[in-house]
């Protein structure tokens, strides 16, 4: 039944991803709507549930956007594991380190985006894609994790999105 659920949030995210979020008039700037879900899963969830839609949400976006297979992929498993450990590890409840930590995790994918890129063979101002492109999205990202962060939070309380021994442990 989780599966389920995380399968629906991947598919409403590529709706408001592809559909919504273009005709917000904020000028070249797009919101991580997927790294939102894959921090706020990790920090309620764990490392395992967020690392696994990370994948399979990175694969969507690599096969629906036209990126190497695996590139998004890759990220977004990461940043799933990083968010996981660092929910686990600092046992932190608090609405903006959650926006604050996406917006830094977000940046950290789009450098490495960017950097897939050069080594892809796109040539590309460097500083002005940084500048204008990666730090605006993860302040974005950041902002929009407030309206992610919360709901999933509740969700998360639900017993079908609990893991099977944290049940034992309440």
């Amino acid at each position: 039944m989780k599966g389920l659920i995380i399968a629906g949030l991947l598919l409403i995210n590529v709706v408001v991803q592809t559909m919504v979020f273009p005709y917000i008039p904020v000028p070249g700037v797009e919101p991580d709507t997927l790294m939102c879900i894959v921090v706020s899963l990790g920090f309620t969830n764990g490392y395992f549930t967020a690392a696994f839609t990370g994948l399979f949400g990175g694969l969507a976006f690599d096969m629906l956007f036209g990126w190497p297979l695996g590139a998004n992929a890759l990220l977004y498993l990461l940043a799933g594991v990083f968010a996981g450990m660092a929910g686990e590890r600092l046992r932190v409840e608090n609405y903006l380190f959650a926006c604050g930590f996406a917006a830094v995790i977000s940046l950290i994918k789009e450098v490495l985006g960017l950097m897939t890129a050069l080594i892809a063979g796109v040539h590309f101002p460097l500083v002005r894609a940084l500048l204008l492109g990666a730090l605006p999205t993860a302040l974005y990202t950041g902002a929009v994790m407030l309206l992610v962060h919360w709901p999933l939070r509740r969700l998360s309380r639900c017993s079908v999105m609990r893991r099977r021994y944290q049940q034992m442990l309440d």
